[in-house]
Order: structure tokens, then sequence, then C-alpha cells
């Protein structure tokens, strides 16, 4: 689950271990995500080497890919943010399962405006839609073929208003998966998974895997085994 870890006030901005290295900055964008905020949608930032290899190399929205993992982010206060070492690739850095078509699926949708039902006018309607759509994408990342979305992913967050079957958040979540199921999708496209690392190895359970949108180009591929050298690397030695 995506606990804060960061004590309110205290700037969280890393600088990377080493010149170079491809990096992301994760924050928070004000009415784009469900209070008090456990996963999607989150603001990431990319430095130059990381967004050479995405599709865009300015800020874009994300969601969480693990439900068991962490990243450090405040909406509160803009300095409130992190940055990560990242690899990039199509399999879920700690256990090595492959990212599902399904959600890459939803991703492409969601990041190209066009994820059908989906409220993106910043405010309660798309804090809403992106706890819909985060629980979808838990969901489908599992394999299951279940249109009806596990109201435990729904309610991840025990501060959050609790909600039930017939609420609008849980006939959103399998709005989503079953537009996912009935996609046709049977691969995952240009989405990528982004294997984000602790800089500081004090914080090795501070690690996340989230989403991006690849430049189809032979740079883009190189870069990622890069960083997910760099990745491999740095978890092998700051593993607890």
């Amino acid at each position: 689950m995506k606990r804060f870890l960061g004590a309110v006030g205290v700037c969280l901005v890393l600088a990377a271990s080493s010149a170079g290295s491809p990096t992301v900055t994760v924050g928070r964008a004000v009415g784009t995500f469900p209070e008090p905020g456990w996963g999607g949608e989150f603001r990431l930032a990319p430095n130059a080497e990381l967004g050479a290899s995405l599709l865009s190399n300015g800020s874009f929205q994300s969601f969480c890919v693990q439900l068991n993992a962490h990243v450090d982010a405040d909406e509160k206060l803009p300095v409130s943010q992190r940055t990560y070492l990242v690899g990039v690739s199509g399999t879920v850095m700690d256990d090595g399962v492959a990212l599902t078509p399904e959600v890459a699926y939803l991703y492409t949708e969601f990041r190209s405006g066009t994820l059908t039902g989906y409220d993106f006018a910043p405010g309660e309607g798309r804090e809403s839609s992106a706890r819909s759509l985060q629980a979808a994408i838990w969901h489908l990342q599992t394999g299951s073929s279940a249109l009806d979305v596990d109201l435990a992913l729904l309610n991840a967050n025990p501060d959050w208003a609790v909600v039930d079957s017939s609420s609008s958040e849980a006939l959103l979540a399998g709005q989503f998966v079953g537009a996912a199921l009935n996609s046709g999708w049977t691969s995952i496209g240009q989405v990528r998974v982004l294997n984000l690392s602790s800089v500081d190895s004090g914080l090795a359970s501070d690690n996340q895997d989230m989403l991006g949108l690849i430049v189809p180009a032979p740079g883009a591929i190189v870069l990622g085994a890069l960083g997910l050298g760099l990745l491999g690397s740095l978890r092998g030695r700051s593993a607890i």
C-alpha cells in the first residue's frame, strides 16, 4: 500500500547517487487522487536520461503496480516529493511478474485521455475515478478475470470512506476491468514498468513500480537495460 512516510513540512527531494542515472521525481497534483492518498494518480517528473526513453520528457500522471510497496509524496506541500532511481522493464521488479496486457490497455487509454468513464477534470470526480482505476490495475495485475473488483482493493486505505459493491467507485472499477478484458490486447504495447528504487539504501523498503509510456526506438531499450542493471545492483546491496 502506498503509505506516505515523510513528515509534513520536510522537503524530501533526494539527489541521484550518480550523475547520468535515470531518475524520476514522484509528487502529486491536487484534485487527481483520493485523499488521504494511497495509490494513483501520481505525478512523475523524469530527468533527462529517463525522459529520453519515454514518450514525453515532461511530467506525466501514473499509477502504482504493486499493492504492498511504498513511495513517498505529499500533495499538501509542493516541495514534498522524492526522487528515485529507475529501471525500465516489462515486469514487476520484486517478483518478476510480467505486466499484463489488460493493465497496459487501461494505462494507454488513460494517458490518451480516452478511457471511457474516467473524469479527467481535477476535483472530486477525478479523485473517485483514480480510486477506481487504481483498484482495477491492482486487480488485473494479479491475473484475475473476474469482473467484480475485490472490495479490499477499493478500500485499501483505512482512512478512506468505505465503499461497497453498489458504490459508484466499485461499479466504475468493474467497468474498467470489463473494458480491459474485452480489449483484445495481447501485448503491453508502449507501456512499461518503471521500477523505482530509493536512492538512500537506508530506505530499502521505499520502492514501487509505476507505469510509463516509452518511445518505440532502440535507444529506449538500451537505456532501460542500463537502468535496470543499476537498479538490480542497488537493490541487491540494500536488501533488508
